[in-house]
């Protein structure tokens, strides 16, 4: 498969034509390369280099015989006699070295006899040597004995010479076979290169062939394109870098107006392309180099731009640029497309959409208005019924407010549904796990619609379990809250009927999946087929004839089905039209044994030791009150009015709690807190959790980097403020402490707290300042109101919510807390309705007191 796929790769032209320029390259290189060696052999059979050995051998004989004479001249009383002698024989003996030792001379004469026969005429001279070297005398006495050594010599040096002889001839042989292959090589190879250049010749000319058929399919393509591109809808402008239009197709000209046999003098493209100015917001003419530096990193598609027309009309376009090459030159081709209808339709979407928001925005604000402007009345008026209900009325009049009292609390039931709704919508919905009681959770909610079941002849009953319920751990609120509407919703649409609840465990599998399975069952009218997929819809109330005669929004199904999925559970229902419903509700409700029980919180120092507690808090009633719970359930109270006082306190001596209001004067609670845990002192560790009269406080936003555990809201009930010094975490948001739906205009339970901590006098007392305080902000906030910076106005508002929370006036302190962030917005008009609502809700709030028992 590789050889096929090689072959293949060979058989393109591409690689032909580089494969035979490469040979024919090679080939002239080597011809040359073996041309100039011929010359160089040539040149070396010219010298007499190869005479060397010859010659030296022939020297070695002429030195031999010097040195014979040399010594038969020897005349012993002649010392010159004696060093010829000695220099011939020194001459003789290098020569000899020469030969054996030179490289040139020894790989010339190896393996032959030449070597042998040098090898024992060096030997014969070693032996003479010491004789050479020494003394005089035994020179001249062994003068016989050297003559004759050196006449022995003589055969040796003849073989050498005919040995030297030999290997001349020998080399000369292989020098000019040398050549002769040099030679042989250089004519293959200006061949082969002949072969080649025809080769590529040939190449070369089926190249061209091939090269004009596909130049004459160019120009067919060409054309096919020109045609494609005049008859396109889009138009398609080439320009230069300077701006000038080189070519344009049938559709520019058409949409633009332009000409294209005007080639000395051609348009240029910001005569018909503009954009809009980033900074002055007007049409500008599109420079072509802006053109062409958009389309430096690559195809640019903008549809931003405003074209001319013929007769001057401006219309959207939509443009795709990109760069090509010209003739050598870089243009920008460019394809405008007309999209006015396209912005058209999107016009039309923007203004619908905006539309469908507006509505949105305007639901929101009507629900969040309602929050502000209809719950803090109607509580008025529902605390102003309990109160004359227990005054003395006729039997008709005390039927009256009873009517009055249940149309208020239906109305305020349908505006909290419309809350939740609203809550859900925006992902405001939290959730707070604790432990309860199922079983008696679910025997309260039976209890409390038994009577609106028996006033329509229904019967409500709660169907024994299999297996007991006992504590749970999950959100109670939210459970009896999805339970009460599913209840209520059974109650609304059966009449001369039963009704029945019941609540299974399934096998449990592990604490996380421990399942609970509620069944709601009714013998009502029952829900069509058709109408199942959409029950559990917001503001869905079906239009059966039945249906049209009750009471209500359409959202307590839709608010379950929220609270359900929050939990992680499902919903469902099973009905038939005339036969009644079942609605089941499956949660995920861990039994109390899955989880560690809760501490002890009810008694005073539920662990038994004393707690050094340091509370920080402006208002001196608020100061007081706490101080007063602390110290009763007998820990140490160090009090401060000020974030400054709170700082210089943690900082001389250690505490185990801090509380901290977040709203002070001067430094507050959130920056005072971050100084405690920053410092160096005794108290950077110390637990630290703020306290607040504020209801819509950002939780995320007031704890971030504050070093604080959670928020507390005022008033604080004791036993909540006992699990906090036991060791629990408050909560960190607000959500469910803060419902709206659970602020009633007096909270008697705290003022009963509040009569155990403190004195009879000392609750007059605090209660007449708070009367002069508020009956001073109503008077005085319309002048405070008219200051630029209204920043006094909202000291004393916030100071009298803290002190309306101590006293537990709950929905004057929603109110207060309200206005107060509306006057630190600014929001002037906000302030003024709040206002006014506190006047309405001031004087439900002093009847409240009054009934208590108070000396207002």
């Amino acid at each position: 498969m590789a050889i096929r796929k090689f072959i293949r790769t060979l058989l393109r032209r591409k690689i032909q034509l580089a494969l035979f320029s490469g040979l024919a390259g090679v080939c002239l290189l080597a011809a040359i390369y073996m041309t100039a060696q011929v010359f160089l052999k040539l040149d070396e059979f010219g010298s007499a280099a190869s005479d060397n050995i010859q010659w030296t051998v022939t020297q070695l004989e002429v030195e031999q015989l010097k040195a014979i004479n040399a010594f038969e001249r020897l005349d012993p009383s002649d010392s010159e006699t004696i060093k010829e002698a000695i220099r011939w024989f020194n001459a003789l003996y290098s020569r000899s070295i020469t030969l054996e030792n030179s490289s040139s001379y020894a790989a010339a004469m190896a393996n032959t006899d030449a070597e042998s026969h040098l090898g024992e005429i060096h030997s014969t001279l070693n032996t003479m040597l010491p004789t050479i070297d020494g003394p005089k005398a035994e020179l001249i006495t062994a003068r016989p004995d050297l003559i004759a050594a050196l006449e022995g010599l003589t055969e040796q040096i003849r073989r050498l010479s005919s040995a030297s002889l030999a290997i001349d001839a020998r080399q000369s042989e292989l020098e000019r076979n040398d050549l002769y292959s040099q030679l042989i090589r250089l004519t293959a190879l200006v061949v082969l290169m002949v072969v080649g250049m025809l080769s590529l010749m040939i190449l070369l000319w089926r190249l061209f062939r091939v090269y004009r058929r596909r130049a004459l399919e160019n120009r067919a393509t060409l054309n096919r394109l020109s045609t494609i591109l005049n008859t396109s809808q889009d138009a398609v402008l080439v320009v230069r870098p300077d701006g000038g239009i080189m070519d344009m197709n049938t559709a520019a000209e058409r949409m633009f107006g332009l000409d294209d046999s005007q080639d000395d003098q051609p348009a240029k493209v910001e005569n018909i392309l503009l954009r809009r100015d980033d900074n002055t917001g007007e049409l500008a003419p599109l420079p072509g180099r802006c053109l062409v530096q958009s389309c430096s990193d690559g195809p640019n598609r903008c549809a931003n731009l405003t074209a001319c027309g013929p007769e001057g009309q401006l219309f959207p376009v939509e443009l795709s640029a990109d760069m090509a090459n010209r003739a050598s030159n870089e243009v920008c081709v460019c394809f405008i497309r007309d999209i006015s209808r396209r912005v058209a339709a999107e016009a039309e979407m923007q203004i619908a959409r905006d539309n469908a928001l507006a509505g949105e925005r305007a639901k929101a604000r009507f629900l969040a208005m309602i929050s502000h402007e209809m719950r803090t009345p109607l509580h008025g008026i529902l605390g102003t019924l309990d109160l004359l209900v227990e005054t003395r009325l006729t039997k008709e009049q005390k039927r009256y407010a009873q009517i009055m009292h249940g149309s208020g609390q239906q109305l305020l039931s349908q505006i909290d549904d419309a809350l939740d709704v609203t809550q859900a919508d925006g992902g405001s919905l939290r959730l707070r796990d604790s432990i309860f009681d199922l079983g008696e959770m679910l025997n309260d909610l039976v209890i409390a619609q038994r009577r609106d079941a028996e006033a329509r002849n229904t019967t409500l009953e709660i169907l024994p379990s299999t297996r007991p319920l006992g504590h749970v751990l999950g959100d109670k609120g939210r459970v009896q809250q999805v339970l009460l509407n599913l209840v209520a919703n059974a109650i609304k649409f059966t009449e001369n009927g039963a009704i029945t609840i019941e609540a299974i465990r399934h096998e449990d599998t592990g604490c996380d999946q421990s399942i609970v399975e509620f069944q709601i069952t009714d013998t009502g009218i029952g829900i069509a087929e058709k109408d199942l997929p959409r029950i559990f819809d917001d503001y869905v109330r079906l239009g059966s004839t039945a249906s049209d005669r009750i009471e209500g929004t359409g959202l307590g199904l839709g608010i379950a089905r929220q609270l359900v999925t929050l939990m992680g559970g499902q919903i469902g229902v099973e009905s038939e039209d005339g036969d009644g419903s079942l609605f089941w509700v499956r949660l995920p409700l861990p039994s109390s044994n899955c989880v560690a029980p809760p501490e002890a919180t009810e008694g005073p120092a539920s662990n038994g030791s004393s707690r050094r507690v340091l509370i920080a808090e402006d208002n001196d009633s608020n100061r007081f009150v706490l101080t007063r719970m602390l110290e009763k359930d007998g820990h140490t109270v160090r009090a401060a009015a000020d974030g400054a006082e709170a700082i210089a306190a943690a900082e001389e001596e250690q505490f185990d709690l801090i509380l901290l209001d977040i709203s002070m004067p001067g430094i507050g609670g959130i920056e005072a807190a971050r100084r405690i845990t920053k410092g160096n002192g005794p108290c950077r560790d110390t637990r630290l959790i703020f306290l607040t009269a504020h209801l819509n406080l950002e939780p995320d936003a007031t704890l971030r980097g504050s070093g604080a555990e959670g928020i507390l809201t005022k008033p604080l009930p004791r036993s909540e403020l006992r699990a906090i010094l036991a060791g629990k975490r408050p909560p960190t948001d607000l959500s469910e402490s803060t419902r709206v739906n659970s602020v009633p205009i007096l909270d008697r339970h705290i003022l009963d707290q509040l009569s155990e901590m403190i004195s009879p006098n000392r609750l007059s007392a605090t209660l007449r300042e708070f009367h002069a305080d508020t009956t001073a902000l109503l008077n005085n906030a319309p002048q405070m109101l008219a200051e630029p910076a209204p920043d006094a106005l909202a000291e004393k508002l916030h100071k009298l919510a803290g002190s309306a929370a101590i006293l537990g006036a709950s929905s004057m302190q929603c109110i207060l807390s309200h206005a107060e962030d509306a006057c630190l917005a600014g929001r002037i008009e906000d302030v003024e309705r709040g206002l006014t609502t506190l006047h309405d809700t001031w004087q439900a709030t002093r009847a409240s007191l009054a009934s208590y028992g108070s000396a207002v």
